[in-house]
């Protein structure tokens, strides 16, 4: 949902017509569009109220990771998500934050600086500190009802893996184990295989363990942030759905391609799609163009 010009309750409308039409898992909302929401404001307030009043109590927020100056840098701070998250608690209401607040604070992707560790004194957090910030204030724990998505983050941080550790690391340690998921916005960035071989490769070196408190990055925590975790929020039944997908054609096709020419076919192959701010900010504008939001 955006701030539309006819009003708040057309949204609601458009809520409760979605509903109806198509069925609905849940609702994605786009604070930092001009002109701008928050969150804990009446309007943003209005349309949580309304999916929870429709049975849809799942929120995907955009926030933090900017796209073109169409995007303001106040609406995509994310210190109204913990506000909300502790008011629709015991609603039953859950915010999945998408990027997970990346770049927050900054107006464009090159200009916020590397995500280090979370420091409680920090005059001004930037970036997924401030999410962190938020939820902290807020009496909002671990594993709770706000959720990261490492969905584009992922392109800010993979070429840097200290980075890249304290990003997941203090995800899980905030955030929660359980509340980390996947996400690679493939549809900009093309095939998601190449991060998928990234992130299996990706190690919270012990060191950091040890000062910072995070947990590792093993192989089962790998597994619920690739699919386990989201499988739980959207309430989907893992086992059920692999057997189908791997029963599919499409599955069919893939374990034939795997057996001629192997599993990690794709591991070397880089992502499609923007490969600098210039082709990020052309991409951005055609979005515009053609009325869509990403």
């Amino acid at each position: 949902m955006v701030q539309d010009p006819q009003g708040v309750d057309y949204e609601l409308q458009i809520m409760e017509d979605a509903i109806n039409t198509y069925g609905v898992a849940a609702w994605k909302m786009y604070p930092g569009f001009q002109p701008i929401f928050k969150l804990d404001d009446p309007n943003g307030r209005k349309v949580i109220e309304k999916g929870l009043a429709l049975g849809v109590p799942l929120f995907c927020v955009h926030k933090g990771l900017p796209i073109g100056t169409f995007f303001s840098v106040e609406g995509n701070e994310p210190g109204d998500v913990g506000i909300v998250a502790k008011d629709y608690k015991e609603m039953g209401a859950k915010f999945v934050i998408y990027h997970s607040a990346i770049c927050a604070g900054s107006a464009t992707t090159t200009a916020a600086p590397p995500e280090g560790a979370y420091d409680p004194n920090e005059a001004t957090p930037m970036g997924t500190n401030t999410l962190i910030r938020s939820i902290l204030d807020n009496g909002i724990g671990p594993n709770e009802n706000v959720y990261a998505e490492v969905g584009s983050a992922i392109n800010q941080v993979q070429n840097d893996p200290i980075q890249a550790a304290h990003f997941f690391g203090k995800l899980m340690k905030y955030i929660g184990t359980d509340n980390v998921l996947w996400g690679t916005d493939c549809i900009i960035y093309g095939s998601p295989q190449p991060f998928i071989e990234w992130f299996r490769a990706l190690t919270i070196p012990q060191s950091m363990q040890d000062q910072y408190g995070y947990p590792a990055l093993d192989a089962a925590q790998k597994a619920k942030i690739f699919g386990l975790n989201a499988a739980k929020v959207y309430g989907v039944d893992p086992a059920a759905k692999r057997c189908m997908v791997e029963q599919s054609p499409t599955g069919m096709l893939k374990k034939r391609l795997d057996e001629e020419i192997g599993p990690r076919r794709w591991m070397f192959e880089r992502p499609s799609g923007p490969k600098t701010w210039d082709e990020f900010a052309e991409h951005s504008r055609n979005c515009v163009r053609l009325g869509r939001p990403g």
